[in-house]
């Protein structure tokens, strides 16, 4: 009877490829990172593997979010100011002030509320435009008018002389009287008897009884019933 011989199964071991150069590097440059963020949070940190996209698994450490709200809570107020002429505006936290420049102030909240999440906003008010603060010259003070009596005119100066008059008169001596009382100057008129006769005339036709004046004979005038 002939025997059956068996084959061996030998189990062949696979052999882990080595890491290249690059890779360890990488490795390491990872390690450190998660060294320092677990430094920087103070706390154990999440960790945990990812699938890069060329299906290499790397480990990656996360803070906690514990942590993350704990920041958000204490974090400092944020100071947005106008930055230069036109409308750039830079946002402020403490004494640092970020490089990147903004044409709006609603850009630049929004920025700043990205960077420091949970931050209170301060605005600071927009500088003076120039020259705003610049004082005017004062006004001089009007120099006070000295109490001159005022000026009247021929015509209320003719009705006050023919008031105290006991006789009638004509226009040319009710102007000599005027003068005479200082009741009026006159100016460059060189007939004023004949504007005070056209005067006087004008106010007896408009006014009829109530005139101050009254034509007694020709060319002459009394005082007339208004008593004024």
């Amino acid at each position: 009877m002939a025997k059956k011989t068996s084959a061996k199964k030998t189990a062949t071991k696979k052999k882990t490829p080595k890491m290249s150069a690059s890779a360890a590097r990488a490795e390491g440059a990872a390690r450190q990172k998660r060294e320092r963020v677990a430094k920087k949070t103070d706390e154990a940190a999440h960790t945990g593997t990812v699938i890069r996209g060329d299906g290499k698994a790397v480990t990656v450490t996360v803070p906690p979010n514990e942590k993350r709200r704990e920041q958000a809570e204490t974090a400092a107020p944020v100071t947005i100011f106008r930055d230069g002429p036109g409308m750039a505006y830079r946002w402020r936290r403490g004494d640092s002030v970020s490089a990147k420049r903004y044409m709006a102030r609603e850009q630049a909240e929004r920025a700043a509320r990205k960077a420091n999440p949970g931050a209170e906003l301060i605005h600071e008010p927009d500088p003076p435009k120039p020259g705003a603060n610049k004082k005017k010259p004062a006004k001089r003070a009007k120099a006070a008018k000295a109490d001159t009596p005022k000026r009247i005119s021929l015509l209320d100066a003719a009705a006050i002389v023919l008031k105290d008059a006991k006789a009638p008169l004509q226009a040319k001596q009710i102007v000599e009287r005027v003068i005479e009382r200082g009741l009026w100057t006159p100016g460059a008129g060189k007939t004023p008897h004949a504007t005070l006769y056209a005067a006087m005339t004008r106010e007896i036709a408009t006014k009829g009884v109530d005139a101050r004046f009254r034509k007694v004979e020709r060319g002459q005038f009394s005082r007339g019933n208004d008593d004024r």
